[in-house]
């Protein structure tokens, strides 16, 4: 493990019992930062989806993101992590603890939609992007995917 990793708790939650600290960071970085408006932001597959929550000392949040879960892939989104938290590899950790997930529930293939200045950092965990560029929230988007090997 990394050991810029472990003052961190990564734990998986539902957005029923951690709604307010996950709203801390996605608040934060995509509505304050970004200037996403928050009724984009929040949306119907929040209470469905499966959120990851990274928190330090005494439950301070400091990165967040989610899974959804089709038939036959994962889907990440909403990855967050407050500025002063970046550059730690938080966002990789919660990448590669959501590709666990989907491999445990014999998924072969995670997508994301990526902002188009993020595309190299997802780069560097295996995705490639496909698609045209897109819209989204008034920032342009790409999809990526990552295809898991069979065992």
């Amino acid at each position: 493990m990394d050991t810029r990793l472990e003052p961190f708790r990564f734990q998986i939650v539902t957005w029923q019992s951690h709604k307010d600290l996950l709203m801390d960071v996605r608040l934060e970085v995509f509505v304050q930062e970004q200037s996403i408006d928050v009724s984009e932001e929040i949306d119907h597959y929040d209470p469905k989806c499966m959120h990851m929550l990274v928190s330090v000392s005494e439950n301070i949040p400091v990165a967040c993101s989610r899974l959804i879960l089709h038939e036959s892939f994962g889907q990440i989104g909403r990855i967050a992590v407050k500025k002063q938290w970046r550059g730690l590899g938080l966002g990789g950790a919660m990448i590669a603890l959501f590709g666990q997930e989907c491999l445990q529930r014999g998924l072969r293939e995670i997508r994301l939609s990526s902002q188009v200045q993020a595309l190299d950092f997802y780069r560097k965990f295996d995705f490639h992007p496909y698609g045209e560029i897109f819209i989204d929230a008034n920032i342009p988007h790409q999809w990526m995917k990552r295809v898991f090997p069979d065992s």
